[in-house]
């Protein structure tokens, strides 16, 4: 029991700070819409795409291997792999960093037609940097398991960064500039509390023979990190060189309201699932997990479903709200129609969750990567296609058919590897159920004339169908429910 309510009290507390840290971060969009032009918008966007990537290249996949090093060192020889985490995040960081500067000129002018945005440019280097020094002490705060004082910091970081924006966008009218120097003077602070918090956990040293060891189980990870950094920010970069920055900022504002799924589905579930999944398939046959695995699906595809709807038809409305009561740009509005498409983007990624962990149960990671490499360079292809004719709603189309390519691969790839009878006939059911319901809301979401005695009466079909027609598919799925426990019960104190 001691043992479950210690799981319990670390996943309630990740839960709780990971909700925080979403909302305070979706309550600067109004800020943004208000405060910046659509072009300040779409550059800021545009930049932070690069500032991920970035990010990605810099880490070198270094944090994945750190976790895997981090209980095969001896507690006293942590620090030192620590530091050498450290020490290859300033290196390549700074090298990141003079490069931008050198190129800022060339890339404002690719970018943004001009060299406007120069010096913005620059800030991105800097920004790389911290961001990539803040990840380490965030995760031996996790690998140590100080919950508490990891979720405190990260919502101090939050209130600290929305603060210091308003005070530099909204009352020094800094624009583009200040959201980076907002940014970078928050990151710099949190950065210093950080590690004086963590200081005896990190030594500041280069070991070589460590840091061979490191990048040689973490570049590996830079080939998948492109790939989904390619499925969730190129329709970004195509949108601006095909299109405009306006453009781009509506795409972003339909895309943060797309993460309202992420927050209130994908992230509970993503933060819930690995105690149960590893904790049956640590317990159970090869035959009990298989029946799990389809139980998991079920479950995943029974809740997602029902919540992309209603949550599609909530946001597209709390956007029809906020544009309206801030008197935001009315071309705002445009990002409405792109919102159930990019939660149908987000629910096709959660719908790939259980082949994900089937994959890592079976050993067969690199399915996911063959999967996800196909499914960006196939969103890269359709991005160019569709941007050219519909613009951002292209984009969030061509997002979406790629996430459905990469979650119809990873199933099909490991259907070679692990026969798994997946109960499609209850989810195409499901769906079939489900279909005039989405048409109906839809209609009613865009049509010019809404009765407002209508609206409830339509939205609450949506749970109504799931439960008359998901009976069956939540049945299978008690598997998952009850038995799921084992990790969290049979773990050793």
């Amino acid at each position: 029991m001691q043992n479950v309510t210690r799981e319990w009290k670390q996943f309630v507390t990740y839960a709780i700070g990971t909700g925080l840290k979403a909302g305070l971060s979706f309550l600067l969009l109004p800020l943004y819409m208000k405060w910046l032009t659509m072009q300040e918008f779409g550059v800021i966007s545009v930049l932070l795409v690069i500032s991920t990537f970035g990010c990605m290249v810099g880490g070198s996949g270094l944090m994945g291997a750190y976790h895997a090093m981090h209980f095969e060192e001896d507690k006293k020889r942590r620090p030192g792999l620590a530091g050498t985490v450290t020490a290859w995040y300033i290196v390549s960081a700074a090298v990141m960093t003079g490069a931008l500067a050198v190129s800022s000129p060339f890339l404002s002018s690719l970018l943004f037609k001009g060299g406007e945005y120069t010096r913005e440019i620059t800030l991105v280097g800097p920004l790389i940097l911290l961001t990539l020094l803040l990840d380490l002490p965030f995760n031996i705060l996790r690998l140590e398991r100080r919950a508490t004082a990891y979720v405190t910091l990260a919502v101090i970081r939050l209130l600290m960064e929305v603060v210091l924006k308003y005070v530099f966008i909204v009352t020094w009218d800094r624009g583009v500039m200040g959201f980076f120097e907002s940014s970078l003077l928050a990151l710099a602070l949190t950065n210093i509390v950080l590690f004086v918090v963590v200081g005896k956990h990190v030594s500041l040293t280069l070991d070589m023979v460590k840091l061979r060891r490191l990048l040689h189980l973490g570049l590996p990870f830079v080939l998948t990190g492109f790939a989904v950094w390619s499925l969730t920010a190129v329709d970004r970069l195509c949108l601006d060189l095909m299109r405009n920055e306006a453009e781009v900022a509506i795409y972003a504002a339909a895309s943060k309201f797309g993460s309202i799924f992420d927050i209130l589905v994908f992230t509970p579930i993503s933060l819930l699932a690995p105690p149960f999944v590893f904790g049956y398939v640590k317990t159970h046959s090869k035959e009990e997990c298989r029946e799990f695995f389809r139980g998991f699906m079920n479950l995943v595809a029974t809740i997602g479903t029902a919540a992309c709807g209603i949550l599609s038809f909530l946001a597209v409305d709390l956007m029809r709200t906020l544009i309206t009561s801030i008197e935001a740009n009315p071309a705002y509005m445009m990002s409405r129609r792109a919102v159930p498409i990019i939660m149908a983007a987000r629910l096709t990624y959660l719908l790939a969750m259980p082949a994900g962990y089937a994959a890592l149960a079976a050993e067969k990671t690199s399915i996911l990567a063959w999967a996800g490499i196909f499914a960006a360079v196939l969103n890269i292809g359709f991005n160019i296609l569709l941007i050219t004719e519909w613009g951002a709603w292209g984009a969030a189309l061509a997002t979406t058919i790629s996430f459905i390519s990469y979650a119809l691969l990873c199933y099909g790839l490991l259907h070679r590897h692990v026969q798994i009878n997946w109960d499609v006939r209850s989810m195409a059911m499901l769906v079939v159920a489900l279909l005039p319901t989405q048409i109906a809301l839809g209609a009613y979401l865009f049509a010019s004339y809404r009765p407002a005695t209508v609206e409830w009466p339509l939205l609450s079909l949506m749970p109504l169908v799931v439960v008359v027609t998901g009976g069956r598919i939540l049945q299978r799925s008690e598997v998952l429910i009850v038995k799921g426990w084992n990790l969290v019960i049979q773990e050793k104190p």
